[in-house]
């Protein structure tokens, strides 16, 4: 079973590159040319990465990395398709292809969100494709559409603060 850890400094650019070869686009004859319109709104999800409340997870697999979740917050100013508001994190999770349905992703979200439970944040939010089938892994995992678009939704999930022990 795959690794789940911190990603290292050196892996940043990772994060760039799984998230270009995950993009869920409807039509993947056109994924290219769609890349090439979004790269300045892709680029500003690990433009400077490591600020506060901003956690990256990779995948290690034997093969190499195989996939990566990460949250970053945004403001009003500087905002994105799944931004709630300038307290929550948004959400970017992304899988090799070979890696999925394997609950690697299930795997992902739930340490993801650990980590922001244990940050002491109370929710995350994400961008999704109403189109998408991982959209029925978000919603099994506690997720709630915050609001509609035309063909995006911006999902949340509320975190449950971590438990202490006496």
């Amino acid at each position: 079973m795959p690794e789940i850890r911190e990603i290292k400094a050196s892996e940043r650019h990772f994060l760039d590159e799984i998230l270009r070869e995950a993009a869920y686009f409807p039509d993947p004859s056109k994924k290219q040319e769609k890349l090439t319109k979004l790269h300045p709104v892709l680029s500003s999800y690990f433009e400077n990465f490591g600020r506060e409340g901003e956690i990256a997870l990779v995948v290690e697999t034997a093969e190499g990395l195989g996939g990566a979740a990460w949250t970053r917050r945004f403001s009003n100013e500087v905002s994105s398709h799944g931004y709630v508001d300038d307290e929550t994190p948004e959400l970017g999770i992304a899988i090799k292809e070979e890696w999925g349905n394997r609950g690697t992703g299930t795997r992902l979200i739930t340490r993801i969100i650990g980590e922001l439970s244990a940050a002491g944040f109370n929710r995350v939010s994400f961008s999704v494709d109403k189109r998408n089938p991982v959209v029925r892994l978000y919603h099994r995992l506690g997720f709630h559409v915050h609001s509609e678009g035309s063909n995006f939704d911006t999902m949340v999930k509320n975190i449950e603060p971590p438990v202490i022990a006496e």
